[in-house]
């Protein structure tokens, strides 16, 4: 254990070589210390040996498969390796093990890596899912639209940003009217997308940025 904390703390100053060696000696003296793998993943990861990184957190989810922290990492070091079926399928062992209350907020979280391996229409279904949730975030709306808009979809794409509008705050708001407005763009042409832009801001102009203010006219 005091290797393992060890480990800890030199991590977090981002000696991460030590720390590497530090989580040797306390894997070497503890082979089930499943903190010690994860902590080694951890600066694995930070030094790009993915593929190291990916063992030792195929060894801590076998030691703790109820913890959910574990499966994310293991699902971010797979998709780093470039085994997106094997990330998604973590980040699906991932949102299995949340708390009722936060498993909205984590079905959006597998999107990304759908999203990353060119899986746009699974990327758009867990977007969805994680948006028709109490809990969801506007976040997951914007997501959703930007994913809808690489698929080309424009009429679902229009939808996402347009709630994202009504429940974000102003950064995110003018987020999803530039983002509203490239779809008009594409749709109606660059004339009509700016009138259309006007006036959906409505009252809220003043929370904008000077430059999307600017895109109003």
């Amino acid at each position: 254990a005091l290797h393992a904390e060890r480990g800890h703390l030199l991590r977090e100053m981002d000696a991460l070589s030590a720390a590497v060696a530090a989580y040797d000696t306390a894997i070497e003296l503890s082979p089930t210390w499943v903190e010690a793998y994860a902590g080694r993943a951890k600066a694995l990861n930070a030094l790009t040996d993915y593929a190291a990184a990916r063992r030792d957190l195929l060894r801590a989810t076998e030691l703790a498969p109820a913890v959910p922290d574990f499966w994310w990492l293991r699902a971010f070091s797979e998709a780093q390796c470039g085994d997106n079926a094997a990330a998604l399928c973590s980040a699906d062992e991932f949102v299995r093990l949340q708390p009722d209350e936060l498993r909205a907020w984590a079905t959006g979280l597998p999107a990304y890596f759908a999203w990353d391996a060119g899986e746009l229409d699974l990327a758009a279904e867990l977007f969805a899912r994680a948006a028709q949730d109490a809990s969801m975030t506007t976040e997951h709306l914007l997501s959703l639209g930007h994913v809808q808009l690489s698929a080309g979809n424009l009429d679902e794409a229009a939808t996402a940003p347009e709630a994202a509008a009504q429940h974000g705050e102003p950064r995110q708001l003018g987020r999803a009217r530039m983002m509203q407005w490239c779809i008009d763009a594409r749709r109606l042409g660059m004339d009509e997308a700016g009138k259309k832009l006007g006036e959906r801001l409505g009252e809220r102009i003043e929370e904008l940025s000077a430059f999307e203010r600017t895109l109003v006219g």
